[in-house]
């Protein structure tokens, strides 16, 4: 099942994971005069360590992750999904800063909008959730989604298959503005949407590494019964795309 990640939860990890809720800190670094533990997020772009109020911030922590010059680089997925979480939990955008990537359609359920991505470990995507809308049930093929929610609420279902290959309904959770999620393969398919009936939504999507297509499940039961999805963006870095090519708009109900 999806689970929320609580700063509770992040607290008994910390022995494993060398992660603290005081910052993203390198434990074997030296304390500063004033007995506070440092951050390994760079000063620069984050003038908080507590909370992360800008794109460039939050940008610059998840790189920090994937680099191997960083000292809050990790091969290891438990230590690194629990970094992500982390950064994802601190982020608390002024009313500003994500302006250029908002665009809602009322003719699909939600928009896709790149914010950044390397190409190669992760894509971060602002979702953009028409009132009362959701996506298909759907796979995730890579390590792992994290969703943000940052305004109104988002409703997740979550699906396990059985023996026989059908699809069955095992929970479903609201993720108010504030909770971060975690949804993988492992943990089974899920849809989400957005369940206020005259009100839109807006949910940050961090995704481990990138990936262009993936299998959705538009009405039958069955695991058999896939579609391949294609991925596509209504807007990248800002700026409106091109229309896309994917069928019957497929790309914005995965």
């Amino acid at each position: 099942m999806a689970t929320i990640v609580s700063s509770r939860d992040l607290q008994n990890l910390q022995d494993q994971s060398m992660l603290s809720m005081e910052g993203l800190v390198d434990r074997n670094a030296m304390d500063d005069p004033n007995g506070n533990a440092k951050s390994m997020i760079s000063t620069s772009k984050c003038c908080c360590k507590h909370k992360i109020t800008t794109i460039a911030c939050a940008l610059e922590a998840i790189n920090s992750v994937f680099s191997p010059a960083s000292e809050n680089f990790s091969n290891i997925w438990f230590e690194r999904k629990a970094k992500l979480t982390e950064i994802l939990n601190k982020i608390d955008f002024e009313p500003t800063e994500l302006s250029k990537y908002i665009h809602y359609d009322n003719s699909i359920p939600y928009t896709r909008n790149l914010i950044a991505t390397d190409d190669e470990n992760y894509t971060l995507l602002l979702l953009c959730w028409s009132a009362g809308r959701e996506s298909k049930i759907h796979d995730h093929p890579c390590q792992g989604c994290f969703v943000r929610t940052l305004t109104g609420s988002i409703q997740e279902c979550v699906y396990k298959v059985s023996d026989s290959g059908e699809i069955l309904p095992l929970r479903e959770g609201v993720y108010r503005a504030g909770l971060t999620s975690f949804m993988s393969d492992s943990i089974g398919l899920h849809k989400i949407g957005n369940p206020h009936p005259t009100e839109g939504a807006m949910s940050l999507h961090l995704y481990v590494p990138p990936f262009h297509k993936c299998k959705i499940w538009p009405g039958n039961m069955h695991i058999s019964d896939s579609t391949e999805g294609t991925i596509c963006h209504y807007s990248e870095y800002g700026e409106l795309s091109s229309p896309c090519l994917c069928d019957d708009k497929l790309m914005y109900y995965i």
